[in-house]
């Protein structure tokens, strides 16, 4: 062997070592930001726990904790469907019980990992070392499965705001709650510009598809095949209504436990807006972030319980994941096991 290999390893093992040093570090930081986010808006008073003293062990309260966490079970289930009706699209014949347990590992990684990213590099890499080929092609899927959620996230938003301005029942005037329905315009039209054959048609576009590397052209080439397949993703899209749907239930539930003001038609409006906080990859699962949202929010339509009611909403939410999660990463298959093609 050589001086030269011989140097080699220890200078690799060190590379690789300072790599995990720094995702540590980073994900310790993001961690540290999250709750200092969280004790900042318990000094300002904008997180007020005094208001749990109120609660009584009664069968009232464990009546609506029992029926929120039955909320995030059936979100769950609705997510794991939605992922099995978009990798059928790209051919690959993953059964369903396997993505119910992929689908409630990835949620216990969304705790810890920043934004909702760790939740489908999870899906990524799980999935990806599941098939012999064609990976791409499954990446895809993972990756339209989060655009379907935010597209879903915004249109359950923009109706309710339709809904609510129909019935004379906005939370209150301003911008903000416009962004669902621009942000579901944005996605809608990029799209379509992605499925619409035209779109490669133009002169730009065909000089940007040929120079673009190969894994990026079959990327695209992926993405298309969800444009042949509008029923698939008509489905995907109203279970992830259902999802969402079961998300704002749980604020509304736990808003009804501590008596506060806020009407079905505010969660309605603002749960959409605030939710959206947790893919913002600052702090792990969006912690701090989505509270501070929420308080924000739910301040200007009356209500001064929003950052609590969003910490506890999460709460029950981490309390279905952890146990669940950690029972599907022991049950998920991790040697020899590999998703076959359906053609």
């Amino acid at each position: 062997m050589s001086t030269h290999a011989v140097l080699q390893e220890p200078v690799g093992q060190h590379n690789a070592a300072s790599r995990r040093a720094r995702v540590v570090l980073l994900l310790l930081a993001k961690f540290a930001l999250a709750f200092g986010v969280i004790f900042w808006l318990y000094q300002g008073g904008i997180l007020d726990f005094s208001v749990l003293g109120t609660l009584e062990p009664d069968g009232r309260t464990f009546g609506l904790l029992l029926v929120a966490g039955l909320a995030i079970c059936g979100a769950l289930i609705a997510l794991t469907y939605r992922l099995s009706f978009l990798v059928r699209v790209q051919d690959f014949d993953a059964p369903v019980k396997d993505l119910l347990k992929l689908t409630w590992a990835s949620a216990l990684c969304g705790v810890v990992a920043p934004g909702l990213l760790g939740a489908d590099a999870f899906k990524a890499v799980y999935l990806c070392s599941r098939v012999s080929e064609r990976r791409m092609d499954v990446f895809a899927a993972i990756l339209f499965d989060r655009i379907v959620g935010l597209f879903s996230l915004f249109l359950l938003g923009s109706i309710a705001v339709a809904v609510a301005w129909a019935a004379n029942a906005i939370p209150f005037q301003g911008a903000i709650l416009w962004a669902a329905p621009v942000a579901l315009c944005m996605v809608s039209i990029g799209g379509f510009l992605v499925g619409w054959d035209g779109t490669y048609g133009l002169p730009p576009v065909q000089w940007l598809v040929q120079r673009a590397p190969e894994s990026l052209q079959s990327l695209v080439q992926a993405f298309r095949k969800f444009a042949k397949a509008p029923r698939a993703v008509a489905v995907a899209v109203v279970l992830s209504l259902f999802s969402h749907t079961m998300v704002v239930l749980i604020f509304v539930l736990v808003a009804h436990l501590l008596h506060d003001p806020l009407s079905l038609f505010d969660h309605a409006v603002l749960n959409p807006i605030a939710v959206t906080m947790n893919a913002v990859p600052v702090t792990p699962g969006g912690l701090g972030v989505t509270e501070g949202a929420f308080a924000y929010l739910a301040r200007a339509a009356g209500s001064d319980n929003g950052a609590l009611i969003a910490l506890m909403s999460r709460m029950i939410q981490y309390a279905v994941f952890l146990p669940g999660g950690l029972i599907a990463i022991f049950l998920l298959k991790w040697q020899g096991y590999r998703i076959p093609t359906t053609d």
